[in-house]
């Protein structure tokens, strides 16, 4: 009986989980495309910038964590994209413009990898 029960609070959790990462993610999407649209300069790449280093903040975060339940070998995969988003962005900082197509490609894919149940 709490069995069955704890099984659909944990699966609700994770449902939603996967449905914020989900959003955070095409957030971030938008932004780079706005600023890939404006030219991938100024003021809309540095806030393009921000948001993708917020996010794989977080994310990194969350896979070092000891109590985090995925898999090791996806949190170590995880944790190497954050690492290649943060050596892109501060890139694309540095240069002050730039292509932000593989930015937005990467994370459109692990958006559209998430599960997400309506």
């Amino acid at each position: 009986m709490y069995q069955g029960a704890y099984s659909d609070v944990a699966s609700d959790d994770q449902t939603e989980a996967r449905h914020r990462e989900y959003e955070a993610l095409d957030q971030v999407i938008v932004r780079l495309r706005k600023a890939r649209d404006a030219g991938a300069r100024g003021v809309s790449l540095t806030e393009a910038l921000d948001a993708v280093e917020g996010l794989w903040a977080i994310f990194m975060q969350d896979v070092v964590d000891p109590q985090n339940m995925l898999p090791v070998e996806m949190r170590r995969n995880i944790f190497a994209i954050s690492r290649w988003m943060f050596a892109r962005t501060s890139m694309l900082r540095e240069e002050g413009e730039g292509n932000l197509d593989a930015l937005i490609e990467v994370n459109v894919t692990i958006r559209d990898g998430l599960v997400v149940k309506q």
